[in-house]
């Protein structure tokens, strides 16, 4: 049980951390590559809501990690509020991305813009591949009826309080937040990865146009 209360504990703080670390990054990502002219983000207090319940949540499970019933109920808690958080993702960055590409496509029409519009195309279905055609929704609900395992195991270690009840509780859960990572980070290296080649295009397309707009005005 203290093996795997210790393992879990960790893995906890790893979701934490990347929790943090991954929604400072995409924002980074959207803001850069979406048009914020034809996109009104929204500004409900749906989001706020979302944001902090998850924030609490994750928090709880830090705190929860000794006791499987609770870290079990607290886990499947978090699994709906971050399905439903992924489902309103998924619909805005999709609007998003359909009017980032409206006025991509517009730009293609103007000689001097058009191979700048290429270039964010390409960024727009890397973004596109990544948010609307990885199975996102898929991932979310496997982890909802996996901690929905775990919490029945749970709930069997509450009437029993059998250590090897407890261990496959924490199994349960170890396992699950272990292969959804995996899953999530192998996707995010992907998107990098075929981003990464694309900005490097586009600063280069940068610097050749402020040196020829230097030259011109000399």
């Amino acid at each position: 049980m203290d093996f795997g209360h210790i393992a879990l504990l960790g893995m906890t703080g790893w979701l934490i951390f990347s929790w943090i670390w991954s929604s400072q990054k995409e924002l980074n990502l959207l803001f850069e590559w979406l048009d914020p002219v034809r996109y009104e983000p929204p500004s409900t207090i749906m989001e706020t809501i979302l944001i902090l319940t998850l924030g609490i949540l994750l928090a709880g499970l830090l705190v929860a990690a000794k006791d499987p019933g609770w870290y079990a109920l607290i886990f499947t808690a978090y699994s709906l509020a971050d399905k439903l958080a992924n489902k309103k993702v998924q619909s805005e960055v999709g609007e998003a991305i359909s009017k980032s590409k409206e006025r991509a496509h517009k730009d293609l029409e103007n000689k001097a813009l058009v191979q700048k519009a290429r270039l964010y195309l390409k960024g727009l279905q890397a973004l596109e591949r990544y948010y609307i055609l990885r199975p996102h929704r898929l991932r979310t609900l496997m982890t909802l009826i996996f901690s929905s395992i775990g919490l029945l195991i749970s709930l069997a270690w509450w009437l029993t309080r059998s250590d090897i009840v407890g261990f496959a509780s924490y199994n349960t859960f170890l396992l699950t937040l272990v292969v959804t990572e995996i899953i999530i980070w192998h996707w995010r290296i992907v998107r990098d990865l075929g981003l990464r080649p694309i900005k490097a295009e586009l600063n280069e397309l940068t610097r050749v146009n402020e040196q020829q707009l230097r030259a011109d005005r000399r």
